[in-house]
């Protein structure tokens, strides 16, 4: 999930970029995914659900470390 300040309809497909830290080095991550759904979480924004359609090796790579 992403927490965002305006609400995404379902099945819109995104490129989502982030920055990970990784035994102390910046890591990336890049994801095509699709929206799934948008909660409203009062006073903070959307919290948006999103399906990982695809996704680089190295990106995996870089997951699968952070959840090691």
């Amino acid at each position: 999930c992403a927490l965002l300040e305006d609400p995404i309809k379902a099945g819109i497909v995104c490129l989502i970029d982030c920055e990970v830290s990784l035994s102390g080095q910046p890591r990336a991550i890049s994801a095509i995914a699709r929206s799934v759904h948008s909660v409203l979480v009062s006073g903070k924004g959307y919290r948006v659900g999103f399906q990982f359609t695809k996704i680089s090796d190295g990106s995996v790579d870089v997951v699968r470390s952070l959840l090691a």
